[in-house]
C-alpha cells in the first residue's frame, strides 16, 4: 500500500494549498506540473492595491509557490505529464513523463501513491474568437490577463503601440461568458471583481483618466463587492450597461471607435478609446478531455471537471479528487479553500482504508 503519498496534478494555487494541506498532517506529496514552474496564471496577476490592500491575494499566492518550491515533504516536477494510471484507492500508479536534459527529450516515472488530486486550473478564453472586438488585430485591443501581466512585468500602465499612459480606457465585460453563440453559456464569476479592481488601480496611478465599464450584468461575488463598486463609482469609473458590438479601427491606431446604446435616450452613441481591455472568462483547459478519458472522471456540460453533489471535491471515480478551476470558475481565494477542502477528502478516505 501506497497511502502515505499523494499526487497533485496540477501545480496552480489549488494544487499547492491542498499539498501544503496533505504534509501539514505527515504525508508526502508530488506535484505534477506540465509548466516550468509553479503558481499557474495567479503567478502573472499583478498586486491590485491602491492606498490600500485590494485584496487580490496575489501575494499570497507568490508566498505558496515559495512555500512549496522548499518544503521537504513536497516533490515538484515541473514540465511533466500524466501518461497514465492504474491500481485502486490506496495504491495506484501512475506514469508520468518528464522533460529530460540534453540526452533525451523526456523520461518515463512511475509515481506509487494512494490518491490523486486534479487541480488543473483554467485556461482564460481565447479572445480571438469573438472577431468582432479585433483582438489580436488592433494593438490596444487587449484582455485583461495581457492587462495583468504587462503591469506586473513593467510596474506602469501603458498603451501596445506606442508606450504612453492611456487615456480613455475601457473594460468590455463578458468576453467568453454569459454567452450561448459560442458556447459559453456559464458565468466565470472572477471578471466583474478584476475588472473593478484593475480600473481603480489604472485610476489611482492615472487620476485624469476617464473610464469605462461596459457590462450585461454586475455580478455581485463577495462579501464586499457592493464596496468595491461603490469606491469605483467615488473615483468617477463610469459603469455602462450595454455591450458594445463592434470595435472599429486600424491595426496601429492609437484610437479605436466604439458603437453603443444610450440607455436613457435609445440612441446610438459613438465614442472612442485609446485602450480597450477585454474581460475574458475562464475556459477548461486544453487536455481536459484527455485526463478525464484516463481517469474516468465525468464532465459537465462546459467540459469542466463534474464534483458529486455531497461534494464538489469528489470526483465519480474513487480516489480521484477534484481541486480549484478544474471543477468550476473561482478567485484565488476560493481555489485555495477548494483545494484545502480536497485534501481533507483525501485524508478521510485513506483513514478508512
Amino acid at each position: 500500500m501506497n497511502s502515505k503519498e499523494v499526487a497533485i496534478i496540477g501545480g496552480g494555487v489549488a494544487g499547492i494549498s491542498a499539498a501544503v494541506a496533505l504534509t501539514d498532517i505527515g504525508f508526502m506529496v508530488h506535484i505534477i506540473e506540465r509548466d516550468v514552474q509553479l503558481g499557474g496564471h495567479a503567478t502573472s496577476f499583478a498586486c491590485k492595491a491602491t492606498d490600500k490592500c485590494s485584496k487580490c491575494l496575489v501575494c499570497v499566492a507568490d508566498e505558496l509557490v515559495l512555500k512549496a518550491s522548499q518544503h521537504p515533504k513536497i516533490r515538484v516536477l515541473t514540465g511533466s505529464e500524466v501518461m497514465s494510471f492504474s491500481g485502486k484507492p490506496g495504491d495506484f500508479e501512475l506514469r508520468i513523463s518528464q522533460a529530460g536534459g540534453e540526452e533525451s527529450l523526456f523520461k518515463e516515472s512511475v509515481l506509487k501513491i494512494g490518491a490523486i488530486v486534479i487541480a488543473t486550473g483554467f485556461m482564460p478564453f481565447n479572445a480571438e474568437e469573438k472577431k468582432e472586438y479585433g483582438y489580436g488585430k488592433y494593438k490596444n485591443v487587449i484582455t485583461a490577463s495581457d492587462f495583468e501581466r504587462a503591469i506586473r512585468a513593467n510596474g506602469a500602465i501603458s498603451r501596445p503601440t506606442d508606450g504612453s499612459a492611456p487615456e480613455k480606457i475601457t473594460f468590455f465585460q463578458c468576453v467568453g461568458s454569459r454567452d450561448e453563440s459560442i458556447g459559453k453559456g456559464y458565468c466565470s464569476k472572477v471578471c466583474c471583481s478584476y475588472a473593478l479592481k484593475l480600473s481603480k488601480l489604472v485610476k489611482s496611478e492615472i487620476p485624469e483618466s476617464d473610464i469605462t465599464i461596459f457590462y450585461m450584468d454586475v455580478q455581485p461575488t463577495g462579501k464586499d463587492f457592493l464596496k468595491l463598486r461603490e469606491s469605483c463609482e467615488e473615483m468617477g469609473i463610469k459603469f455602462v450597461r450595454n455591450l458594445p458590438s463592434k470595435i472599429y479601427g486600424y491595426a496601429d491606431s492609437d484610437f479605436m471607435r466604439v458603437n453603443n446604446l444610450n440607455n436613457n435616450t435609445g440612441e446610438v452613441v459613438q465614442d472612442e478609446f485609446d485602450l480597450i481591455v477585454l474581460s475574458v472568462g475562464m475556459s477548461p483547459q486544453n487536455d481536459v478531455k484527455f485526463l478525464a478519458n484516463t481517469f474516468k472522471v465525468d464532465l459537465d456540460e462546459h467540459n469542466f471537471f463534474k464534483g458529486l453533489k455531497q461534494s464538489t471535491n469528489l470526483s465519480n471515480t474513487p480516489g480521484i479528487f477534484l481541486a480549484g478551476a478544474c471543477q468550476g470558475p473561482k478567485d484565488i481565494e476560493e481555489s485555495m479553500a477548494h483545494g484545502r477542502a480536497a485534501a481533507a477528502e483525501v485524508v478521510k478516505m485513506l483513514r478508512e482504508q
